[in-house]
């Protein structure tokens, strides 16, 4: 069944435990609102602006949010894999305990967003502008950043730099600054290690 809400506009409505599957709702409008354990994969939000909303535990992988303005709005403990977040503009916003992976931030706009506890495996963040962004407890396996100044003036945890510095060590070979590399990675170089140690098991 396809749910249609092109063009709706919804104030401080709460909406739980509702079968909201491939609902084509784009350039709809979401102010002060609550979706709470909803099932709402393949949902088609293109365009759409949600203001100061809330999502907790909503199944909702593949959606499409390209080119949405998403301000004031927390995701947490969604399922939220393979979704598009293509050209929208994020303006604090929240991510926490989420599931993101292989999905899109390409080419958007993210200002205050904070990515906490989530699995950001194969994430594309080639993201178009980048400020005051945080990143805390991630899985980011696999995520494609771009080597440009997307990050400037943002935040990242102890952890998320001790793995990727994990990650440089690993790939260096015999070069002379490695060890010195693996000493700073700690923990996070055997995790490394281990993981691509058993990719390329799988490739031979």
């Amino acid at each position: 069944m396809k749910r249609r809400l092109q063009g709706h506009e919804a104030n401080g409505k709460t909406l739980e435990k509702l079968d909201l599957r491939n609902m084509s709702a784009f350039q709809s409008k979401w102010r002060g609102c609550s979706f709470a354990q909803c099932t709402m994969g393949l949902s088609f939000f293109k365009g759409s602006v949600f203001g100061g909303t809330s999502l907790s535990a909503c199944d909702m992988p593949l959606c499409d949010f390209s080119g949405a303005i998403i301000d004031g709005t927390s995701f947490s403990g969604c399922v939220m894999d393979q979704s598009s977040f293509a050209g929208a503009i994020l303006t604090d916003v929240t991510y926490t305990a989420c599931q993101l992976s292989l999905s899109s931030f390409s080419g958007a706009t993210l200002r205050k967003v904070r990515f906490l506890d989530c699995n950001l495996y194969g994430v594309d963040l080639d993201i178009l502008e980048g400020k005051g962004n945080e990143f805390r407890g991630n899985n980011m396996w696999g995520t494609r950043i771009p080597n440009n100044c997307q990050f400037w003036n943002s935040s990242v945890d102890d952890k998320t730099c001790r793995m990727f510095v994990g990650l440089v060590a690993r790939v260096m070979g015999d070069m002379a600054d490695k060890e010195a590399l693996i000493e700073i990675a700690g923990h996070e170089y055997t995790l490394v290690d281990r993981l691509m140690s058993v990719e390329e098991e799988g490739s031979e």
